[in-house]
């Protein structure tokens, strides 16, 4: 195996809504007009009056109306607004009047939730995952119009920071040829001891082996033992971990075919069900390649699985 670089890890840890109706008022004007005269003649008398003509005519007034849009919901789709960033509320909103005057600065915003927190100059901001329901009033003029909006806040990625450490000593892992023992004759304590099961026989064949060659864990295989854990390759180190801590750990491998492994980092006293699994599709040819863990014991006990991994059904060579 090429050197071994365990990892230690720091956790970085619509509906709108017009104010107002249109109103139309009609009042009316009458205009009187004197346009000309009539002639009217009686037995040789003739008499002039003046025609008047009399025009109504109306003036039509509109009231004021505002509106608000630009309110689509946010956060559902890319980009996502994460928790504990700031989200501008205000961006992209205006609330047009009928005067055709953008009274977006006179917009007032809030949240019924708690943990949704408005700052004074429109920004939304979320501690936790959680949808906020935004209620976006205007009043211009004695009229108001009022929506609500979505904004979806998304749990915040997590960062994990690897620091580099030299614990694991591949001349203790590595550094003498020896083939490794069946599990059956592991006392169970000493560390630094390689030691296999297998499903069956058929799983080393006639050819198989498993065992430092050359400064390499070599495992020779001539069938996958037809379930995941047909063939396990383990040990148990002095390399102390802190529970709950993740760590890498990144390593070369050399496969002489396509497949699928499952590093195992085994929980104190064989309790299966807290095993941590890293499923490693390799390659055929020789890669470098990483596992991610969290730890769950005091000390790192390590188990190769070569068997049915991942629907797997090549076996082979690898080399560590």
């Amino acid at each position: 195996m090429k050197k071994g670089l365990l990892l230690l890890s720091t956790l970085l840890l619509v509906f709108g809504i017009i104010a107002c109706d249109q109103i139309t008022t009609t009042i009316p004007v009458t205009t009187t007009t004197t346009t000309g005269a009539g002639t009217t003649t009686t037995q040789g008398t003739t008499t002039t009056q003046p025609t008047t003509v009399t025009t109504t005519t109306g003036v039509t007034t509109t009231a004021f109306s505002i509106s608000l849009s630009g309110l689509t919901d946010a956060g559902f789709e890319e980009p996502k607004i994460y928790a504990n960033q700031l989200f501008n509320l205000l961006e992209g909103v205006h609330a047009f009047g009928s005067d055709g005057v953008d009274y977006a600065d006179r917009i007032l915003l809030q949240s019924d939730d708690p943990a949704c927190q408005i700052d004074e100059d429109g920004n939304l901001m979320s501690t936790g995952a959680k949808t906020c329901i935004i209620t976006y009033t205007v009043v211009v003029n004695s009229k108001m119009a009022r929506e609500t909006r979505n904004v979806k806040i998304s749990a915040a990625p997590i960062t994990i920071e690897f620091t580099e450490t030299d614990k694991i000593d591949n001349t203790a892992w590595l550094g003498t040829d020896v083939a490794a023992i069946l599990n059956t004759e592991w006392d169970g304590s000493t560390p630094y001891i390689w030691h296999y099961w297998v499903a069956g026989a058929s799983v080393l064949g006639t050819t198989g082996s498993v065992g430092v060659v050359g400064g390499k864990l070599k495992i020779v295989q001539e069938d996958l033992g037809g379930v995941n854990y047909g063939m396990q390759t383990m040990m148990l180190t002095d390399v102390a971990l802190e529970e709950g801590r993740t760590y890498k750990i990144t390593f070369t491998l050399t496969s002489t075919s396509d497949r699928y492994i499952d590093i195992v980092t085994k929980a104190p006293n064989n309790n299966y069900g807290l095993d941590t699994h890293s499923i490693i599709e390799v390659k055929t040819g020789t890669f470098d390649y990483e596992m991610v863990f969290v730890a769950n014991q005091a000390v790192l006990h390590m188990n190769i699985m070569t068997g049915v991994v991942e629907s797997s059904v090549n076996a082979g060579t690898l080399e560590f």
